[in-house]
């Protein structure tokens, strides 16, 4: 198969799961600051974003147009580091295990310590 086509692949699915999982962040996210901001104004204070903006924190389309940014910066950064730290397996330490335990601890880690809260419920 032709590399630039596996890499685009590659890359292309990255995003694909990260637009799902943004989503689904931003939709909860989303909900979360619907009952805060309806708390905050039913209490008499002035809630910001207004009652128009409001109205449609509860819906799919803001939650998935919301998740673009995420997949654009982070999901982008994440899959291109994962197609570079492949590349730099593959041709520099030779598709050797041992690059992999390190790497593979570091990322366990990263992600524990990124996600700590986990997802607003």
């Amino acid at each position: 198969m032709n590399r630039f086509l596996y890499t685009a692949r590659a890359v292309c699915v990255g995003l694909f799961i990260t637009q799902i999982i943004a989503t689904l962040h931003v939709y909860l996210s989303n909900g979360d600051l619907y009952r805060t901001i309806v708390t905050i104004s039913d209490a008499g204070y002035l809630a910001i974003p207004n009652r128009r903006v409001l109205s449609t924190l509860n819906g799919f389309g803001p939650a998935f147009y919301g998740a673009w940014f995420f997949t654009l910066s982070i999901g982008a950064g994440l899959s291109i580091f994962a197609v570079c730290c492949a590349w730099v397996w593959d041709r520099i330490f030779g598709r050797h295990w041992a690059f992999l335990v390190p790497l593979g601890l570091l990322w366990l880690a990263t992600l524990l310590a990124v996600n700590r809260q986990a997802f607003p419920l």
